[in-house]
């Protein structure tokens, strides 16, 4: 990315905020709307075929109306481990919104705790917003299965 260069978010246009977690780093939306990953922030994360195979998957599928923020070239819709999520065919970014990811965590963290449990529910309440995305996303692509939006799968 270029350094110093402002990236907006695809949905409100905000300048997004280069955040670390670790040796990851990814740019969040500062109104909360969702978090960007790079190539080089994906590399970080997952190996050279996770990333050859992200790729074609986003050549693939569909384009989209929203633009990159670090390219401006089309967004292409895809699901990683059921999360919708939004990829560039040029530059290899990939977007995620905050909801789907909070919901993705309220779902894991609902699971691993029993859905009948009252102390249950109440924790997921209390503790789906606080998570890293960062690190939810990087345990979503460490096991992922990819598919683009609207596949028979998704259907």
């Amino acid at each position: 990315m270029d350094v110093g260069r402002a990236f907006p978010c695809p949905i409100c246009r905000a300048s997004l905020r280069d955040v670390r977690h670790g040796a990851v780093g990814s740019l969040t939306c500062p109104d909360g709307h969702g978090l960007l990953l790079n190539d080089s922030n994906l590399r970080a994360i997952v190996g050279t075929e996770t990333i050859g195979r992200l790729h074609q998957l986003i050549e693939d599928a569909p384009g989209s109306a929203s633009k990159c923020p670090v390219c401006l070239q089309p967004l292409h819709g895809l699901s990683v481990q059921g999360v919708p999520a939004r990829g560039c065919a040029v530059c290899g970014s990939l977007w995620f919104d905050a909801g789907a990811i909070e919901g993705h965590v309220r779902e894991v963290r609902r699971r691993e705790m029993g859905p009948l449990s009252f102390s249950a529910r109440e924790d997921v309440g209390r503790l789906g917003p606080d998570l890293q995305a960062t690190e939810v996303v990087a345990g979503l692509l460490a096991f992922y299965e990819l598919e683009p939006i609207g596949s028979p799968s998704n259907a």
